[in-house]
């Protein structure tokens, strides 16, 4: 490989010039404070945030949900985040972020919590209403790693959003 090499090693230092001159991690600990900050402003309004957790800009909100659904809306608003282990929504913007993109993104995430949060609401509605509605159980395909399996339940097929998470 050519990790060692001179174009990395010159990479590197140049790299590293720029974080010292233009005080790079003090502007991303500022940075991250203020987003952690205000997705616990936002967590407050949401029930279903249990934690916001991070350091500097690698800030986590753990949910008492599945998150997938929160990654397809957030790219519908124009944003990217992803979820790890179905519950926690991980954010890792850019060292070089601004304050106003910060206020930015949390303006909009904000919708994103709300629009999610009402479809979430409705599903779980629905899916309450059949499974005391219904009797027996019914035959559904559901699809695991590409490939179609018949499922036996009570309660109607799940979201394509949440499938998707699986």
């Amino acid at each position: 490989t050519f990790g060692g090499g001179p174009l990395a090693c010159a990479t590197a230092l140049t790299f590293m010039q720029t974080v010292e001159s233009e005080n790079l991690l003090a502007k991303v600990a500022e940075r991250g404070r203020e987003l952690r900050e205000g997705l616990g402003r936002l967590a407050t309004r949401f029930p279903f945030v249990r934690e916001i957790r991070g350091e500097g800009l690698m800030v986590g909100m753990e949910l008492s949900i599945e998150g997938a659904a929160f990654v397809n809306e957030g790219l519908a608003q124009g944003l990217i985040f992803n979820c790890t282990h179905d519950r926690v929504l991980r954010f890792l913007p850019a060292f070089t972020i601004q304050k106003k993109d910060v206020q930015e993104f949390l303006k909009k995430f904000e919708v994103v919590l709300a629009a999610t949060a009402e479809k979430h609401a409705a599903f779980a509605a629905s899916t309450s209403a059949a499974a005391g509605a219904s009797s027996g159980s019914a035959s559904k395909s559901i699809t695991v790693n590409s490939r179609t399996k018949t499922a036996t339940s009570t309660a109607p097929p799940r979201s394509a959003a949440l499938a998707a998470s699986r």
